[in-house]
């Protein structure tokens, strides 16, 4: 295991760790959003769009008994090109009534597998989250402490900080504070 490090640039750690930092932020924000979406889209199913459907099923029905009825009024008056056109709106109310039917049936089915589906993958975004507010945190705290002990470091006359004037010796890079030095072969 080495002893000892190289250190070319002491601005190329810090300059790393705020683009750290920038995409720590961003990351987060576009986890957060994921969450809220997956959130927005289960309470959109289950409520808004459920009392759509409900709401649009009475509607239909409605619709549908109306037909039925005009209907049958219009046999019973044995008119007779009036039962032709009651007959297609009793079929027309038929079809939406069980379009709503259908949609009302799919979305109870998407609301029960919803959970299924997107409860895995948003456990995986929350893990990433997770990642990112904790450990990516606290290496970017990391590196700013490195810095920080390689400038003081630097200050004291260890190395200047850039690969150019960074004290080396023959075998070995320049020495990390406290490493013990490397061996010569």
């Amino acid at each position: 295991m080495p002893t000892q490090a190289h250190v070319a640039s002491i601005d190329s750690l810090d300059a790393f760790r705020a683009r750290l930092i920038v995409f720590i932020e961003k990351a987060l924000v576009a986890a957060d959003d994921v969450l809220d979406d997956v959130s927005r889209t289960r309470g959109w199913l289950q409520h808004d769009q459920r009392v759509r459907w409900e709401a649009e099923l009475r509607k239909r029905s409605k619709a549908l008994e109306n037909a039925r009825q005009e209907l049958l009024t219009a046999r019973l008056a044995n008119l007779r090109d009036a039962p032709t056109d009651k007959v297609m709106a009793v079929a027309r109310a038929k079809r939406a009534f069980d379009e709503a039917q259908e949609k009302l049936g799919l979305l109870k089915k998407w609301n029960r597998q919803y959970d299924q589906e997107v409860g895995p993958l948003a456990k995986q975004v929350e893990k990433l989250r997770f990642f990112l507010a904790t450990d990516l945190k606290r290496a970017a705290s990391s590196l700013g402490q490195s810095v920080r002990t390689l400038e003081a470091y630097s200050e004291r006359g260890g190395f200047s900080g850039t690969a150019d004037s960074a004290p080396r010796t023959e075998s070995s890079p320049a020495a990390v504070p406290g490493a013990e030095p490397a061996e010569n072969p």
